[in-house]
């Protein structure tokens, strides 16, 4: 496996656009104690299939209440991404519908150069493209698809063909295997404390947290 640095960044809670990844589990894992308070490396975090994530927090910055001036900027920040996330949805639709119509595309439309990809190796096709391209019904090809990414835009996808699997060798499913037996771990670990919590009768009052706002 190969491991690729990614440049510092600031996260924000509740906002899962804000780390490179788009993954609210690895927004989870930053904006933890062990992250922040005790400044440990968060766990892996799996964005795509084979493909994880870990992140350190440099720096830390409480909330703070900010003036209506000091936020207007942030806010008509926000307003147009939403207004240009709208509109990006909404041209991606129509150009889809008619992409579907004639398949080859419409007038003016340029397609990029063609991939192959997979789960394993997803090439630029990160997060929800990828998901939408291996989950697809494709009794039919070519077949064209589209994919809301939010403030990111809208992209159109067509699959041309859909090829064997390649051969997986003994390394690969080695790892493949530690990364299920992770998950798995991981998930029986929630499943055992979510039990303790019921027998417990306790209960989290989320509006009572402390809240924090950017990490880096």
């Amino acid at each position: 496996s190969k491991e690729a640095p990614i440049p510092p960044f600031v996260a924000t809670p509740g906002q899962p656009g804000s780390n490179p990844a788009g993954s609210a589990k690895l927004l989870a894992a930053i904006f933890s104690d062990d992250a922040i308070n005790k400044k440990r490396i968060t766990d892996a975090v799996e964005i795509a299939s084979g493909n994880w994530v870990a992140a350190r927090v440099v720096e830390h910055k409480p909330a703070t209440t900010k003036t209506l001036d000091e936020s207007r900027a942030s806010i008509e920040t926000t307003l147009k991404l939403k207004e240009s996330a709208a509109l990006a949805k909404k041209e991606g639709e129509t150009k889809l519908a008619e992409v579907q119509k004639t398949i080859d595309g419409v007038p003016g439309a340029t397609w990029g150069a063609t991939k192959t990809v997979s789960r394993l190796k997803p090439d630029t096709l990160f997060g929800e493209p990828i998901k939408a391209v291996t989950n697809a019904a494709t009794a039919k090809l070519p077949h064209v698809l589209g994919v809301d990414l939010g403030p990111q835009g809208y992209v159109i996808v067509r699959i041309n063909k859909i090829a064997p699997p390649a051969k997986v060798d003994e390394e690969q499913r080695k790892q493949m295997s530690q990364q299920l037996a992770r998950l798995m771990g991981n998930a029986e670990y929630e499943g055992y404390l979510a039990g303790l919590k019921k027998d417990a009768k306790v209960e989290v009052y989320k509006q009572n947290l402390k809240k924090d706002t950017t990490a880096q």
